[in-house]
């Protein structure tokens, strides 16, 4: 029927309309495309209205027009032929559907034009008014279909980014420190743990983020960007140092050489592969061979004992008149190392390439025996030391004890340590020679003794003691 083509005519012409719009506003706000959506609807569904309501008055003129000729032409008395009537009532017909439905189909289209004449005005006046925001989406837009920077194999990392593993331990905060007094970007793996305070590193200027050698799901995210791996990380007393020392770290190294990794410094024990029976010796040890089956570019630094336990062990307790345990004589020391003199010789060996693939040895300068210790506390204190001395006889017997118990074997396992102050390592020498502090441009001079660690530790406790302050 003629109403409903004209209804066709200005659905098709809503539709032109409105892909003109999209194709308007594709780059443009969004709110005035909603707008224009809106506004044409209405538009549509009043067009739709009226044709509807023209088309059915039409019908209703078409279909009554019959029955009131018929009746006139009765009163007149001329009743015409069957073909003239029915001729007369096509020409009714469509006299009756024409007017109705051409005055519908016109008004539809009018408004239309209006509506979308004025539509397009509005959308241009917002266009105009938010014309940053609208090429900043298309930025966003245009970046999110980019291609992932992991498809770039050549993308190079900055030399001076350093992950540190272990950054609150012993030696870990002094590396921390002095890397960042060097001028490297450093990021510290830490785990979650209440009792370890951490915010020490963030002041210094460190990166923390959450991790731990027990998750491997909590590795690879730590390593993005990194180009220099430093290990200074082992089990806590409570741990166990399978699960920490091998499993962890293996994993830690299997990733580190996946995502390319440039370097890795890993800290390990002096002698490790002479005690095959201390099970923390041997897992350093066998770290220590799974790391050279890489290819990545590692140092393997093996240090002796720390001086920083020494001061809880013999410094306070004869200082606060505890007692302290010693041996029979029979070991022959260790050359203790400071942390901080541990840190700096890391620091060279990071920008050296001439460490690359060595395994050195890091010790302090003199070898000193627990008795030694107990004496020179003694002399800088000015006290006696409350010696309780225990012989190797008794601490082979705890330790044979000890492994009898599920619950204790750790404990055994950790007094096998003895059997290295025994026996000492043979061929090996006690302190590090000179040959490595050529290698690493350090001057032997320059490490601290421990009878100058100590004597300084004593100096600042009794002069917080003079002024009342010490705990």
């Amino acid at each position: 029927p003629v109403p409903l083509r004209f209804a066709a005519c200005a659905t098709c012409c809503t539709s032109v309309r409105w892909t003109e719009m999209l194709a308007q506003e594709k780059e443009g706000c969004r709110t005035a495309t909603r707008g224009s959506v809106a506004t044409f609807a209405a538009a549509y569904a009043c067009g739709y209205a009226l044709a509807s309501a023209s088309s059915s008055s039409a019908f209703t003129a078409g279909a009554a027009a019959p029955a009131n000729r018929q009746a006139a032409a009765a009163l007149r008395g001329a009743v015409k032929a069957p073909a003239a009537a029915a001729a007369g009532e096509e020409v009714a017909s469509t006299e009756a559907f024409s007017a109705p439905a051409v005055l519908g189909g016109a008004t539809v289209l009018a408004l239309g034009a209006s509506l979308a004449r004025r539509s397009g005005k509005r959308a241009e006046r917002r266009r105009a008014g938010a014309g940053a925001v609208t090429r900043q989406a298309t930025i966003t837009a245009q970046m999110e279909t980019e291609p992932a920077l992991a498809e770039e194999v050549g993308v190079p990392v900055k030399k001076t980014s350093v992950l540190v593993m272990g950054a609150t331990g012993t030696l870990g905060r002094q590396v921390v420190r002095q890397l960042l007094n060097a001028g490297y970007s450093v990021r510290c793996v830490l785990r979650n743990r209440a009792d370890r305070p951490f915010t020490f590193l963030v002041d210094w200027g460190a990166t923390v983020v959450e991790g731990s050698l027990a998750r491997p799901e909590s590795i690879p995210s730590a390593l993005v960007g990194i180009h220099t791996i430093v290990d200074c990380a082992t089990a806590r007393p409570e741990e166990s140092i399978f699960d920490i020392d091998w499993e962890g770290k293996k994993t830690l190294i299997q990733c580190a050489e996946k995502m390319k990794i440039q370097r890795y410094v890993y800290f390990s024990i002096k002698d490790c592969d002479k005690y095959q029976s201390v099970p923390l010796m041997q897992i350093k040890y066998l770290t220590e061979e799974f790391l050279k089956k890489t290819t990545m570019r590692h140092t393997i630094l093996r240090v002796s004992g720390f001086m920083q336990p020494l001061i809880s062990q013999y410094a306070v307790c004869v200082l606060d008149d505890q007692k302290v345990w010693g041996d029979d004589g029979s070991m022959p020391g260790l050359a203790y190392i400071d942390t901080q003199d541990c840190a700096r010789m890391l620091a060279s060996v990071i920008n050296k390439e001439r460490t690359v693939g060595k395994t050195l040895t890091l010790t302090g300068p003199k070898v000193w025996s627990t008795n030694d210790i107990i004496d020179l506390c003694t002399d800088l204190s000015g006290k006696e030391a409350d010696v309780s001395r225990v012989d190797n006889a008794q601490l082979q017997l705890t330790q044979n004890v000890a492994g009898l118990f599920q619950w204790s074997i750790d404990v055994a396992e950790r007094l096998r340590f003895v059997e290295v102050n025994q026996q000492g390592a043979a061929g090996t020498e006690a302190v590090m020679p000179d040959s490595t502090y050529e290698l690493l441009a350090m001057d032997k001079s320059q490490t601290r003794k421990l009878e100058d660690y100590i004597r300084e530790y004593y100096r600042r406790v009794l002069k917080k003691l003079a002024k009342g302050k010490y705990e």
